[in-house]
């Protein structure tokens, strides 16, 4: 029997959908067919937000587009981030549908909210029937968060394209060697620019202003403001190292994964902090260099090692390359996908489904 999945997400276009422009197109398959649904308006870019939080007309189209998507002749839904799955929810918990629901990249920013906006997540998300993260920390936070059963959560490595990070293919700058660290959120700067200055090691930070705003920043670091994807990517490969220094923060479960993964696939020697499950990424001596949090010294040893040993970075780089491209590329993801639909194709929806009947069923 062949099942038929809407996936949604709001920054859809038309144009993603006529590419099917989501897990490199490899998200169909033989038992599995998928239809992007792009929503009617597009979504406010997170950059031009007066807010961090989504305000009440987001919340309006996100329930139009998650109501365009149950009404569509499909067997159940794939969302992307956790607005979507928490309307389909609703509408679930309001027996508009009863087709099962699948959040995709389902990832809270902190979770240390009002106790009554966690008890309306728990009201609407508990009608999900498959929520996929991007660690096993994720996985142990939310069922706790949230208090569901362990079944409903399944760890997926974040995935990506390897044509959308080799936009640009270079090497180490030679003549002026330098570390790079790409990145704004929780990341622990104090500690890597007190590493940096320990050693007398030159640096460039691509970050926001607001990560580095009130931090002391040694003259041996540049801070280019601004920057584009594509220079990001142009420092990331041109440093000799990359170090990813994260900060622990409470209701905080993920953060960095994007720019390891993106440094793994460009084979960049790293260095990265072991917080947020970062062992899920990156094997310590194999693929990288895991460091305590919240260390200094042992982030600059780190830095010091690696620096005066290219043989290393060099071991480093290709052993991240290498699992990227086994574990972390789309077609990783789309195999886990199909995976997580065989798994509720099997099974009857007794509890997220409230009339019990096997996927594929009429809805």
């Amino acid at each position: 029997m062949t099942t038929n999945w809407a996936v949604i997400a709001g920054y859809f276009s038309s144009e993603n959908v006529e590419r099917d422009e989501w897990l490199g197109g490899k998200a169909s398959n033989a038992r599995h067919r998928v239809r992007l649904i792009a929503r009617d308006t597009p979504i406010t870019s997170w950059h031009q937000r007066r807010t961090k939080f989504t305000p009440p007309n987001e919340w309006v189209l996100h329930w139009k587009h998650a109501r365009q998507a149950l009404r569509s002749d499909v067997d159940g839904i794939i969302t992307l981030f956790p607005q979507l799955p928490a309307v389909a929810g609703l509408q679930k918990l309001l027996r508009l549908t009863k087709k099962p629901i699948v959040a995709w990249m389902f990832s809270i920013p902190n979770t240390e909210i009002h106790p009554v906006k966690s008890a309306m997540a728990r009201l609407t998300l508990r009608h999900v029937d498959r929520f996929v993260v991007h660690s096993r920390g994720e996985m142990d936070f939310y069922r706790e968060w949230l208090r569901f059963p362990e079944e409903r959560f399944v760890f997926v490595p974040y995935t990506t394209d390897e044509a959308s990070i080799l936009d640009w293919v270079g090497d180490e700058e030679p003549a002026e060697p330098f570390v790079a660290a790409l990145g704004s959120a929780h990341r622990d700067f104090p500690s890597f620019f007190g590493a940096l200055e320990e050693l007398g090691i030159p640096a460039t930070v691509a970050a926001s202003r607001n990560a580095l705003d009130g931090i002391d920043v040694p003259e041996a670091v540049e801070t280019p403001f601004e920057i584009g994807k594509l220079e990001c990517h142009q420092l990331a490969q041109r440093a000799r190292i990359n170090v990813v220094p994260l900060l622990p923060k409470p209701g905080v479960c993920a953060a960095g994964y994007v720019t390891v993964v993106e440094a793994m696939y460009m084979g960049c020697a790293l260095i990265v902090s072991d917080c947020y499950t970062m062992s899920d990424y990156v094997i310590d001596g194999e693929t990288g260099i895991l460091v305590p949090p919240n260390d200094q010294a042992a982030l600059r040893d780190a830095i010091e090692r690696l620096w005066n040993d290219p043989e290393e970075c060099a071991r480093l780089g290709r052993n991240a390359r290498a699992y990227a491209l086994e574990h972390l590329s789309e077609e990783a993801g789309a195999a886990a996908l199909h995976a997580i639909l065989d798994e509720l194709t099997a099974e009857p929806h007794s509890e997220s489904g409230p009339d019990g009947r096997s996927l594929g069923a009429a809805a």
